[in-house]
């Protein structure tokens, strides 16, 4: 371990498990996946992030498929460890109380620490004690100063809790690029820039954080006036730009992100890791006994997933027919809907949003249901949350509501609210097809259908994000459409969607059943031997975090 650096990995937010309420999504389950394979390799990694008393929000669903929200408190003070009770931290012209508490994240081979910043400290401002109130906060100035925070916090803890700087500091996603800001205050550009490592997840410019320097001037004083002044010229804080400006390594999440992203930052070098997942977070303990039993070294090395080919058909048969139990009995106990496991069903679990096009499938009912028919009947499985703010986000959830209400023979649609990480992991181990329809290009990488892979279930998708480098047609699963990108190719998409559904899909599903395990077993050996966190933090390690100097886009 020694001859690795020390690594400050700092994100807002990490999905380590359900009982710890700091995650909303897909950024935060992938900061907790990596975190875990570095406990997993014995790693000298520190996770840096805030506390957030009442979580994201828990979602409720009315009968009529609206969404409301409620405060997601759990027991933080038992689950997570004291480890400072006080001390001083300055932010800016600011200083502020705060305590500090971690996470001990376990591993094949060692530990990580995660540390939890809590600025819930009564000599704090109100608008700062907001800070650990929520992750995500609709108020915008709480928000900003989360930011702020994060990034001028998290490296003064490090040096509390380590003792020492930190070699490579991981920014994941630019929330915390004001770590930069903060160490410029006593290092030259250059060795800030030896330092950092960046990793951006937002394929659309508007996603990208900004700042006004008039909304911050005020907290951060003189600081602002170290930045480069190409930087803050135009008066506005590009958080993405500050943090590929001052880091050795900015990368991409896949291949496709990689050159969406040199169109948004022409010139800037970036590389591309695509993401990966956690193994043995996302298998069901149904495959995990299969593959202890046939692939033993699996565990220590996702790469012999590939190996996968020669399991017996009824044991993976056997093995997802378990899993696709396991759902279903979970859908009757929390829904009171009963699904049929001689049936095709598919599953579509993500954020609720414009782009990702939830409700796709159900653009021409009346077809899809004619479909069903057909095959006797088609299962959809959905779930999800909208952002609070995200209105056409919630109409998407209403919409599938009242599909789900509708008395068909041969359609039944499920949606679970309150989407976590176990309902994701039965969602994924339990469906047949994992589904996945996001304007192209507009998915930086996703990774529920990875998760889906390692269990056996083919993803359906637009040739977008990771599926673009996954994608084998008809072995490890099917596209949807040909590349088409923007929201004008939605009738296309839609076309091949039900084409393929009717004429592919289920025949095959349904008729040769060979066939079909043989796709099962492939999207393990092709898919799960490689969209995994150990292939992925090897990547980081000897392309990122061992690497010196600015990264050369042309190599």
């Amino acid at each position: 371990m020694s001859h690795y650096p020390k690594i400050a990995y700092i994100c807002l937010e990490f999905g380590i498990n359900d009982d710890i309420k700091t995650y909303a999504g897909g950024l935060g389950i992938l900061a907790g996946d990596t975190i875990k394979t570095a406990a997993d390799l014995n790693l000298p990694f520190v996770g840096i992030s805030l506390l957030y008393k009442n979580g994201y929000f828990k979602q409720i669903v009315d009968e009529e498929g609206n969404q409301t929200t409620l405060d997601d408190t759990w027991d933080w003070r038992s689950i997570l460890l004291p480890v400072i009770d006080e001390m001083e931290v300055t932010v800016g012209d600011i200083t502020l109380k705060i305590s500090v508490l971690k996470a001990i994240i376990e591993g094949q081979n060692g530990s990580v620490p995660l540390y939890y910043i809590n600025l819930d400290h009564p000599e704090n401002p109100p608008e700062y004690r907001a800070i650990s109130d929520r992750l995500y906060p609709q108020d915008q100035e709480v928000k900003r100063l989360q930011q702020i925070v994060i990034g001028y916090s998290s490296l003064q803890v490090y040096r509390r809790v380590v003792g020492e700087d930190p070699e490579i500091i991981h920014i994941n996603e630019s929330h915390a690029a004001y770590s930069i800001l903060h160490l410029l205050q006593s290092m030259s550009k250059k060795e800030v820039r030896e330092r950092f490592v960046f990793t951006t997840h937002t394929p659309v410019t508007a996603g990208h954080e900004k700042h006004l320097i008039e909304d911050v001037r005020h907290i951060l004083g003189d600081d602002l006036d170290l930045l480069d002044s190409d930087l803050t010229s135009d008066g506005v804080l590009n958080l993405s730009e500050i943090s590929i400006f001052y880091s050795k390594y900015t990368n991409a999440v896949s291949k496709k992100h990689k050159e969406v992203t040199e169109e948004m930052f022409p010139g800037a070098p970036v590389a591309s890791i695509t993401n990966g997942v956690h193994p043995q977070s996302w298998i069901s303990h149904n495959f995990q006994e299969l593959f202890d039993k046939h692939l033993p070294d699996w565990r220590s090395d996702p790469a012999h997933l590939r190996k996968a080919l020669v399991i017996p058909d009824n044991e993976i048969s056997g093995a997802h027919g378990k899993s696709k139990d396991e759902l279903h009995y979970y859908i009757d106990k929390r829904c009171g809907i009963k699904l049929d496991n001689t049936k095709l069903t598919i599953g579509f679990a993500r954020r609720s949003a414009y782009y990702k096009r939830n409700d796709l499938i159900f653009t021409d009912y009346e077809r899809l249901n004619a479909i069903g028919e057909k095959f006797g009947m088609i299962q959809l499985v959905f779930a999800g949350k909208a952002h609070p703010n995200d209105k056409v986000g919630q109409s998407y959830i209403k919409k599938i509501i009242e599909y789900s209400k509708m008395e068909c023979d041969f359609l039944n649609v499920v949606y679970i609210p309150d989407y976590g990480m176990e309902v994701s992991k039965l969602l994924v181990a339990g469906v047949d097809v994992w589904l996945n329809t996001p304007i192209v290009p507009m998915e930086a990488s996703g990774t529920s259908g990875m998760k889906a892979a390692m269990n056996g279930v083919p993803s359906f998708s637009t040739i977008d994000g990771w599926w673009k480098e996954g994608s084998f047609e008809h072995l490890t699963g099917w596209n949807i459409g040909n590349g088409c990108e923007g929201s004008d190719c939605s009738e296309h998409d839609i076309e091949d969607l039900y084409s393929k559904l009717e004429n592919v899909l289920l025949p095959t599903f349904h008729d040769n059943p060979s066939q079909w395990l043989n796709i099962q077993k492939h999207a393990i050996a092709l898919n799960g031997s490689y969209f995994n966190t150990k292939r992925m933090m090897e990547e980081y390690l000897n392309t990122a975090y061992l690497r010196g100097g600015k990264f050369d886009a042309a190599e």
